[in-house]
């Protein structure tokens, strides 16, 4: 707990000035607010320069007048003895079952991705142990004899059923759990809705969220069927899922990239997500999201989801990044209408508010007019120049 406490005093303290004197650059044209529910505390020798209790950039959603737009959550900085700091930091899991899924994790884990944990579930030993991840479960290992399923999912199934409590104890701190997988083969396809339900049923408060792939049309029909059969069962445990088609990656790529190199393209949209998420909760920013906003877009929607990614510099960054995360060629859509955008908003410290006021209006504008718009923002001096754009739209 006190390495948490001494990990964010040191976040503020870094984003202090800049944000106060940002602050007061926005007082005349931005309704500036604080809560008491969310306070954060430095030591007074940071602090000397603030009234106590001043708000450090908190402000309703700029000039918006629609009444679906979720007003930005603020912080306030004030002097009150760090004991009376309670943090909650929600622990963020990524599990990859099956092959397609260990090869996803293995991506993120070779990006750096922090602020999450990492775990590999197979049937299939041999691949299990290439596994980057150190956090590796064998399922099945009675059944397959570390073997794989055969490309059987009800293998793949009897498998995580064996492996159940192995499962439960390896999630049971997890608040929040990313899900990847291949549909089509067996492990991916039949263990993936028991790990999802043994996970769900022994936390009910826990959040799934699956980004699975369905095969190619060069694969077969019988693959297909056995994607769609396992896509649905998925669905019954998972509160978010977001499928990638295969086929779509024919569009994105030119005929001369390497197959290896054109599953990266899927793999990178795991990665954005779980990333955009993980910094809306990790990462300090201009406009905060609590981990009840996420909540409360993500948790129970059982529908089919997107997820949207672009990144641009230059004149104009702002449009192209938003217009590139609202239009991803990669992501299956089942015409339902989305009832929620969570938004992440990545860059250094040049973004302005200007930008921000142009991502969300296009947000608005290229959305339902009833449909709910969490934005965060989160500091990358990485980035400087440039803005990142994640959208995880919901149902």
């Amino acid at each position: 707990m006190l390495k948490a406490i001494n990990r964010i005093e040191g976040l503020l303290r870094y984003h202090h000035s800049k944000l106060y004197r940002c602050s007061l650059l926005l007082s005349s044209s931005c309704a500036l607010v604080s809560t008491n529910s969310s306070t954060s505390t430095l030591p007074s020798a940071t602090t000397s320069s603030l009234k106590q209790s001043e708000p450090c950039i908190g402000f309703y959603n700029l000039d918006f007048s629609n009444q679906y737009i979720r007003p930005f959550s603020t912080t306030t900085i004030n002097h009150n003895p760090r004991d009376d700091l309670e943090i909650f930091l929600p622990k963020i899991s990524v599990v990859g079952v099956g092959g397609g899924g260990g090869n996803a994790i293995n991506h993120m884990i070779e990006k750096n991705l922090g602020g999450v944990n990492f775990y590999a579930c197979n049937t299939d030993h041999q691949d299990l142990i290439k596994s980057l991840s150190k956090n590796r479960i064998q399922l099945g290992a009675k059944l397959t004899k570390g073997h794989g399923a055969g490309a059987n999912p009800e293998k793949g199934r009897l498998a995580a059923e064996e492996s159940k409590q192995e499962i439960i104890d390896n999630f049971k701190d997890t608040d929040l759990l990313f899900l990847a997988a291949g549909m089509g083969g067996g492990t991916g396809t039949g263990s993936s809705p028991i790990i999802a339900k043994t996970i769900k049923e022994s936390k009910k408060d826990i959040i799934i969220v699956a980004v699975v792939t369905i095969p190619f049309k060069f694969e077969g029909k019988r693959k297909h069927l056995i994607a769609q059969q396992g896509l649905e069962e998925l669905r019954k445990y998972v509160d978010t899922l977001v499928v990638i088609s295969n086929e779509n990656l024919l569009g994105n790529t030119n005929r001369d990239t390497p197959l290896d190199q054109a599953f990266l393209f899927a793999d990178d949209i795991l990665h954005n997500g779980v990333r955009s998420i993980a910094n809306i909760i990790n990462v300090p920013g201009i406009i905060n999201l609590d981990y009840s906003d996420i909540s409360s877009i993500l948790i129970g929607r059982k529908g089919l989801s997107r997820i949207g990614f672009g990144e641009a510099s230059g004149q104009d960054r702002a449009y192209k990044a938003v217009y590139d995360a609202m239009n991803n060629p990669l992501i299956e859509n089942d015409n339902e209408k989305f009832t929620g955008l969570l938004v992440n908003i990545s860059g250094g410290s040049d973004i302005s508010l200007k930008e921000i006021n142009r991502v969300t209006v296009y947000l608005q504008e290229n959305s339902d007019p009833d449909v709910q718009i969490f934005v965060g923002h989160c500091v990358d001096e990485s980035l400087l120049g440039s803005m990142r754009i994640s959208v995880l739209f919901v149902h």
